[in-house]
């Protein structure tokens, strides 16, 4: 998985040759104390998969929809969730 955010992965260097792609993915990795960690909870009533970033940002994804992760809260807001 190269961002759980958007659920984007790498695909695989057979996919890549099938369709004759000629880049390949480069990219940074994850800081170390990053532990991608999703943790299950439940908010009025629906199941959530939450993830933690490095900044503290905490990224949510209901379970009933699993395309992509939107902010539910971060440092900078203060919030309690």
């Amino acid at each position: 998985m190269l961002d759980p955010v958007q659920q984007i992965v790498i695909p695989g260097e057979a996919i890549l040759q099938r369709f004759h792609v000629d880049v390949r993915v480069h990219h940074c990795t994850w800081a170390r104390q990053f532990q991608r960690k999703y943790e299950k909870n439940v908010r009025n009533g629906r199941i959530w998969h939450d993830l933690k970033d490095e900044f503290g940002v905490v990224w949510s994804m209901p379970d009933d929809q699993q395309l992509y992760m939107d902010i539910f809260a971060s440092p900078a807001c203060k919030c309690k969730y």
